[in-house]
């Protein structure tokens, strides 16, 4: 793998562009890598993110992003309902089924 391919979170929040100065006072942006760790210990370990998770994982798999719901199911709190389980069925999506009883 090339190194121009290889992110870290550190280089995300290092290369992001400036902030953009509008007078806008609910523009909210991460400005240190702790932040955005921070962020991402609340969506992985407290109840809070569930919701948040749970709609991210509907949005990928009504998309067809398997390997995104697969990486929330085995990483993240997430709410499964019926639903969701009996579209990917339906739509084939196996591997996401795979990581539902390998990782709960």
């Amino acid at each position: 793998m090339s190194k121009s391919m290889v992110n870290n979170s550190a280089d995300i929040v290092e290369d992001a562009p400036e902030k953009n100065d509008d007078g806008d006072p609910n523009e909210k942006n991460f400005e240190t890598l702790k932040e955005l760790t921070d962020i991402k210990w609340l969506l992985q370990h407290k109840e809070c993110g569930i919701p948040f998770n749970t709609n991210i994982l509907r949005m990928s798999l009504n998309n067809g992003e398997e390997m995104i719901a697969q990486m929330l199911v085995a990483n993240y709190k997430v709410a499964i309902d019926h639903k969701m389980m009996v579209r990917s069925i339906k739509t084939r999506q196996m591997k996401f089924l795979y990581c539902v009883y390998a990782f709960n």
